[in-house]
C-alpha cells in the first residue's frame, strides 16, 4: 500500500530521507536546527494524511539506522507501514517545578487531572542517579545554574509524546495561570517592548519518560533562568480556592469552562510580548462576552457588554466607552496595519479589568450555573432588548448577583 500522497518525486523523498536518517542516533532525531525542521515537515506533509503520524517517522529512520538497512523509499515505505500507527504509549511528563508552596502539596487536581508533586530524589529512584545530571548547562533552569528539588508529574497515552502534551498542555496552562492570578492579580505593571509581565516562568524543557526511561526533552523557547516563587499567604489561599472550584472534571456548558479558558488565556498573555499581551487580554474580553452568539461586529457587540459589566463591577459605576473605544481602534490598527500604538497603560487597564471579572464570576458562579445563563443574562442587559417574561424570570437571578 503506497503511503505517498500522490505525484510525490522519488528522487526528493530519496533526498529528505537521507538527510534525516543522517540526523538520526538511533535513539531519536535533534531538532535543534531549523534544516532539519523544515525538511521532517516537508517529509511528514508528504505523506497521506491518513497514515500520518510524525512519530512514526521518527521510529522509521531509527529501526533503519539501528539494523543498518537499506536507505531507500521502499525500504522506508515498507518500514514506516508496519509500526503500527494507532499503537499509543503511556507517557509521563516531568515539568520542573519552580513554585514552593507555603504546605507541602502532593497532588494537585484540575479538570479531573492530576498532577503529582515530586522531589529530585524521588526521580532519580525512579529513573537512575544521574536523572537530569548530564549536560548541566542544558538541563540547569534556575538563576543559581542548578535545577529544581521538585517536579509535577502527569501521565498521558497517545501515538507520540508531541501528541501527548498537546492533551496536556490546556491543563498545564490553567494551573499556570492559577499561579499567575494568585501571585500577580490586581497588580500594575511595568514592561519593555519585549520583556513578559508575569512572574512565572516556564523551564526551558519538559522530560518525557515511557516506563522507567526518560527519553527525550520537549524544549521550550525561554532562554530565561527561573526564579523560585514563593506562594504563601493570601496567595496561597486564592491559588487552594481556584484549585478546589476547578478541580473537578468541568460539564460542557458549565460557567466554570468559561473560568477555565479565560485563566489558561490569561497565563499565556502574561508570558508574551507588550503587543502579544495586549491583544491575548482582548480576546479574553471576547470570550467573557461569548462571542459565539453575537449577532453583529464582535468588536462592538464586545464593547457593548462591557460597558455593562464594568459599569456594575468597577467602584465608581460609570460608562468606561471612551477607554473602550480607544483601545478597540489600537487593536484594529495593530491586527489590520500592523500599526503599534500599545502602551503600558493600555496593557495595565485590561489586565486589572480581566482580574476584576475573574473576581466577579468567581463569586456569581452558583448563580450563573451554566454559559447559557449567563449569555441570556448578557443579552437582556446589555444588549438593550426588553422583554417582560424574559425580566420575569430574570428577576430573581438578577436581584442576587453580587455587584461588589
Amino acid at each position: 500500500m503506497n503511503i505517498w500522497r500522490k505525484g510525490i518525486n522519488q528522487d526528493k523523498l530519496k533526498k529528505l530521507i537521507d538527510y534525516l536518517y543522517q540526523c538520526s542516533s538511533g535513539n531519536g532525531i535533534s531538532l535543534k536546527d531549523f534544516d532539519t525542521k523544515f525538511i521532517l515537515k516537508e517529509l511528514q506533509n508528504s505523506i497521506n494524511p491518513k497514515k500520518l503520524v510524525r512519530g512514526n517517522i521518527v521510529k522509521t529512520l531509527n529501526k533503519m539506522k539501528n539494523e543498518n538497512l537499506e536507505l531507500d523509499v521502499s525500504s522506508f515505505s515498507k518500514i514506516y507501514q508496519s509500526i503500527k500507527s494507532n499503537k499509543n504509549y503511556n507517557y509521563t511528563f516531568i515539568i520542573p517545578l519552580t513554585i514552593r508552596f507555603e504546605k507541602n502539596k502532593r497532588i494537585i487536581k484540575l479538570c479531573g487531572r492530576e498532577f503529582k508533586v515530586v522531589t529530585l530524589k524521588k526521580l532519580k529512584e525512579v529513573y537512575g542517579k544521574n536523572t537530569f545530571d548530564h549536560n548541566t548547562t542544558q538541563t540547569s533552569i534556575l538563576e543559581n545554574g542548578l535545577i529544581p528539588k521538585h517536579y509535577l508529574t502527569i501521565e498521558e497515552t497517545d501515538s507520540s509524546p508531541a501528541k501527548a502534551w498537546d492533551t496536556i498542555k490546556p491543563i498545564f496552562y490553567l494551573f499556570k495561570g492559577i499561579i499567575e492570578y494568585s501571585i500577580c492579580s490586581f497588580r500594575i505593571r511595568y514592561q519593555s517592548h519585549d520583556k513578559p509581565i508575569g512572574d512565572y516562568r516556564l523551564p526551558s524543557w519538559i522530560a518525557v519518560a515511557e516506563k522507567s526511561n526518560i527519553f527525550t526533552y520537549l524544549t521550550i523557547n525561554n532562554s530565561e533562568k527561573c526564579k523560585i516563587i514563593d506562594l504563601r499567604n493570601d496567595s496561597f489561599h486564592t491559588f487552594n480556592d481556584l484549585v478546589k472550584i476547578l478541580g473537578n472534571k468541568i460539564q460542557k456548558d458549565s460557567i466554570l469552562i468559561l473560568l477555565k479558558q479565560i485563566l489558561a488565556l490569561y497565563a499565556e498573555a502574561l508570558e508574551s510580548t507588550r503587543d502579544i499581551t495586549f491583544l491575548t487580554f482582548w480576546q479574553i474580553l471576547e470570550a467573557f462576552c461569548l462571542p459565539e452568539n453575537f449577532r453583529g461586529s464582535s468588536n462592538i457587540e464586545t464593547v457593548k457588554r462591557l460597558r455593562f459589566l464594568v459599569s456594575k463591577i468597577h467602584i465608581f459605576r460609570i460608562d468606561y466607552i471612551c477607554t473602550f473605544n480607544s483601545i478597540k481602534n489600537k487593536r484594529n490598527d495593530l491586527v489590520h496595519r500592523g500599526l503599534s500604538r500599545i502602551e503600558q497603560d493600555d496593557v495595565n487597564f485590561l489586565k486589572i479589568l480581566i482580574e476584576m471579572l475573574i473576581k466577579w464570576l468567581i463569586n456569581n458562579k452558583s448563580i450563573f450555573e451554566t454559559k447559557s445563563i449567563f449569555y441570556q443574562y448578557l443579552w437582556f442587559c446589555s444588549d438593550n432588548n426588553y422583554n417582560e417574561k424574559l425580566a420575569h424570570n430574570f428577576f430573581r437571578t438578577l436581584d442576587k448577583v453580587k455587584f461588589s
